[in-house]
């Protein structure tokens, strides 16, 4: 998964995003906002007639590369998505961590290695 558990000294277990510059989550990012195809936090949410959701640049390459939904498989073209503002505002919700935060305050990261989120 591209969310990373990761123990921080001071801080805790935070949830990194490899694929996001910057972008801690203080606590694990809800499933149903997480990305099926690219398995990060949404990012522009899209939702699909099916009622699966992905980030707007995945949904239009998924859409485009099978016609299908990515989650369920069913039949989507790509004026079928619509944006979701309430996932949008979920996601903005979500608390983060300052990204400088860590090299001030906490003495050492080391990645959670028990399985959970």
């Amino acid at each position: 998964m591209v969310l990373r558990a990761v123990a921080v000294d001071g801080y805790g277990i935070v949830h990194v995003s490899s694929t996001r510059t910057n972008v801690t989550f203080a606590s694990a990012v809800p499933d149903s906002l997480v990305c099926g195809v690219c398995a990060d936090a949404l990012r522009q949410p899209l939702r699909a007639p099916c009622g699966h959701a992905a980030c707007a640049t995945c949904a239009e390459a998924s859409t485009r590369r099978s016609g299908a939904c990515t989650v369920c498989g069913s039949l989507v073209k790509e004026e079928d998505w619509v944006e979701d503002q309430m996932m949008t505002l979920d996601v903005g919700n979500l608390q983060t961590h300052c990204p400088y935060a860590f090299g001030r305050g906490a003495s050492g990261t080391r990645e959670r290695d028990d399985g959970k989120d």
